[in-house]
């Protein structure tokens, strides 16, 4: 059950510091060892002995003296083992001493079949067949040189620290005359932080991630944790290092390559610019940067994610990996450092190239020990309607969910129905938040409604609902009157779903517009002419989640709007809607309260509800200075579709660079891909990150351009700064409302030149500290 396995037995052929020449040093205490090699599965527990006999005779087996009083028979206990070199007549163990503290110390070890002894499906006797005899000669072999040092002890001799290199591998096992496996590797628990999702992208963008979540009941200090990458057997390589930065339980954390707002990611709030976050997005997932993470599109590796950093190489502080495993055979893995761990019975088949796609990531969907490779630990994950992508991101290259739980795409439950006073989506609710009901002077056939999401985490399938149509009817148009189910259709956090009654002209994201016609035509009676979606005098709309979609046990209303009031075959108007202009079109857009109800500020963090629908008073009619730059139908509409009005667009800043002129003064330039609602800009100035900034645009407000959808190009001149000093430069935007949120913060520095000349690049703009 236990044999004897390796013999560290050489001893230290110095010279002893005795002031006399030649005088060997044998206290060799520090340098020797013996290693037990356990050759059942399960553990040993009984109490052991080892016996050491005088070097000169066979020792006798049927009398031993234990614990220095007691003798026992031979029936009274049984040797399990043993090593003797005089066994079949003198022979040599082989191995050699050293010498401190330069000349290594070789080992011997036993030539055992470990995947004789550790085949599962074999007999215990033939198990034990990989095991020689150990008073064989030739059971034995001396370490090579080209074997692994696995270890330098260090002993202290006063003030002097000797170093004794070992050629040997003790606590590991031999496997041919190189590899060597451990006999016990330690156990990755996966009970803490863990690689949740990977994208390995090999789409047109490279958009490589990486999702790490707290799985456990506490938080957690990513200082010091780091990410590495094994692409073959021997090593490993840094790939990300992790900021310092506490992730709550439960809390995700998305790794990315490049910035969200040059990808089709959505932005949330970057952990390491915290105060960049613009709390109108609504979107609160973490991300950080680190240019470093390139996945290999082209070849196998694993991922290991430390609690402690320079452990590359080492079986230690390995919190959860990710990958293929290397595997050799049907056994055993070169899962390198982890070596011999057991192969799972199933392999995640994560391919050739791994995690490797244009169109799927791979989400995890269990957290177990030693499960980073298995299986059922890991599933491939397609589209899921967009979530953690911008809104016109192309849905066929945006799998997965990156910022967000896994099952975030609230859609039909298998095997489960709630109560209708339950709700999937906690954290926000679905409504009707603008239509457009006018047709305009040319009676435009193209009117829309549109749906808004509330929730900041969770996405809303709403495949099985129903939309209910009821419109006042007149003698001098036709109007749809019914009700329709919808097919597949998704409404991200915090974002809208146009619901048209035909297509038509618009720079809506094309993933975020459900054309009626093209789907419900029949069920609605929509037709190209005369009849209309909605009339502009009166009309009635019901959205129910029904029992059908899988989330109820009941059919649940969920938003009811509109001026029409229908009792049995009897339609009355109840107020009157706003009034429609004979110029163009206009909107009504729904009242809300604050988007957000901040959580620092007492308040629960959810969105307030949105006003009474079937009331004058819940509804406004969009004018001229909350316009929106998206349209549907006609460019000239008065109205925001795809955008829930009051829910305005950040500032879009593509750079913002400052540089030193040759007068010593700062001149700062940036430039804008597009804006809503913006009233201008300051620039701020602080000598310290985290000091007091000061307003430098005393003058007033840097104008800007409203609501614009085109690229503009600012700049201001710092002419109070002074000269060779590293500044910090913020800039502010400020909205119509008042409203301000900072864009951006970046440190002015590098080598200043004769002429006192400095660029700042836009990759600085990552936050410094």
């Amino acid at each position: 059950d236990i044999v004897i396995s390796e013999l560290m037995w050489g001893v230290d052929t110095g010279v002893k510091d005795t002031g006399e020449e030649n005088v060997p040093d044998f206290s060799t205490e520090e340098s020797q060892w013996i290693e037990l090699y356990n050759t059942k599965s399960e553990e040993i527990t009984e109490k052991l002995y080892l016996l050491f006999t005088p070097f000169k005779s066979f020792p006798e087996r049927d009398v031993a003296d234990f614990e220095g009083n007691d003798h026992f028979k031979r029936d009274n206990y049984k040797v399990l083992d043993a090593v003797s070199t005089l066994y079949f007549g003198k022979w040599e163990l082989p191995g050699k001493s050293g010498r401190r503290p330069n000349t290594a110390f070789v080992s011997a070890y036993r030539d055992i079949d470990y995947d004789v002894v550790e085949d599962t499906n074999k007999t215990r006797a033939a198990q034990l067949t990989g095991i020689p005899f150990g008073s064989y000669e030739e059971s034995w072999q001396e370490t090579p040189e080209e074997g692994r040092r696995n270890t330098e002890l260090k002993i202290v001799e006063g003030t002097k620290i000797v170093v004794l290199p070992y050629i040997a591998t003790p606590g590991t096992k031999h496997v041919g005359e190189v590899f060597i496996r451990p006999l016990r590797s330690s156990v990755v628990n996966a009970n803490s932080v863990v690689i949740n999702e990977v994208r390995n992208d090999t789409s047109r963008a490279n958009i490589d991630w990486i999702e790490l979540k707290n799985v456990s009941s506490r938080s957690v200090d990513l200082e010091d944790w780091e990410l590495s990458i094994v692409t073959r057997v021997g090593e490993d390589s840094d790939l990300v290092d992790l900021p310092p930065y506490i992730i709550q339980k439960g809390e995700i954390l998305l790794i990315l390559n490049q910035h969200p707002h040059l990808t089709d990611l959505a932005e949330g709030i970057n952990i390491e610019d915290p105060e960049a976050y613009l709390v109108r997005r609504g979107l609160t997932h973490k991300y950080f940067i680190d240019e470093n993470l390139d996945l290999p599109a082209n070849k196998t590796f694993t991922l290991l994610l430390r609690s402690e950093n320079n452990q590359n190489g080492k079986d230690v502080a390995i919190a959860d990996y990710a990958g293929n495993g290397f595997f050799t055979d049907d056994h055993t893995t070169e899962f390198w450092p982890r070596l011999a761990q057991p192969r799972p019975i199933d392999v995640a088949d994560f391919g050739t190239s791994t995690f490797a796609s244009g169109t799927q990531a791979w989400a995890r969907t269990r957290y177990e020990k030693d499960d980073g490779h298995h299986k059922e630990a890991w599933e491939v994950v397609e589209t899921q309607g967009g979530i953690g992508y911008a809104a016109n991101a192309d849905h066929r290259y945006a799998p997965g969910t990156p910022g967000y739980e896994n099952n975030a795409l609230k859609t039909r439950l298998k095997n489960k129905i709630l109560p209708s006073s339950d709700t999937e989506y906690d954290d926000g609710d679905i409504s009707i938040s603008e239509i457009m009901y006018d047709p305009g002077p040319d009676r435009n056939r193209v009117q829309w409604i549109e749906l808004y999401n509330s929730s900041k985490t969770q996405a809303v399938s709403l495949k099985g609902w129903e939309l209910e149509i009821r419109n006042l009817e007149y003698e001098t148009g036709a109007y749809v009157d019914g009700t329709f189910s919808f097919e597949d259709a998704v409404i991200l956090p915090n974002q809208t779903l146009l619901l048209v009654s035909e297509s038509g002209t618009n720079n809506v994201a094309s993933n975020r517009i459900y054309d009626l016609y093209r789907f419900h035509r029949r069920d609605l009676g929509l037709t190209r002419w005369p009849r209309l979606l909605l009339n502009p005098t009166a009309f009635y709309l019901k959205l129910t989640d029904t029992a059908n979609s899988g989330l109820r046990s009941d059919d649940t209303v969920v938003d009811e709007v509109g001026n029409l009031k229908v009792e049995h075959a009897t339609r009355t108007k109840e107020w009157d809607l706003p009034k429609v202009e004979t110029d163009r079109r206009r909107s009504m857009v729904r009242r809300y309260g604050s988007l957000f109800k901040p959580e620092q500020d007492g308040l629960d963090g959810k969105p307030s509800p949105p006003g009474k629908g079937l009331t004058a008073e819940g509804w406004r009619r969009v004018t001229v200075e909350n316009l929106s730059f998206s349209f549907y139908g006609v460019r000239s509409d008065l109205a925001s579709p795809g955008h829930r009005l009051g829910t305005p667009l950040p500032v879009v800043l593509t750079s913002f660079r400052p540089k030193r002129i040759e007068t010593g003064q700062v001149l700062i330039h940036w430039r804008t891909a597009s804006e809503l609602n913006n009233a201008g800009f300051n620039i701020l100035r602080s000598e310290t990150r985290d000091g007091d900034f000061i307003l430098i645009n005393l003058k007033g407000l840097i104008p800007g351009h409203g609501t614009s959808s085109e690229m503009h190009t600012y700049s201001h001149t710092d002419t109070t700064a002074k000269p060779n000093t590293i500044y910090y430069y913020r800039i502010e935007d400020v909205a119509f409302d008042g409203n301000r949120q900072t864009l951006a913060t970046v440190r002015l520095k590098g080598d200043i030149s004769a002429a006192n000349k400095l660029i700042t690049n836009w990759s600085q703009l990552k936050s410094e500290k």
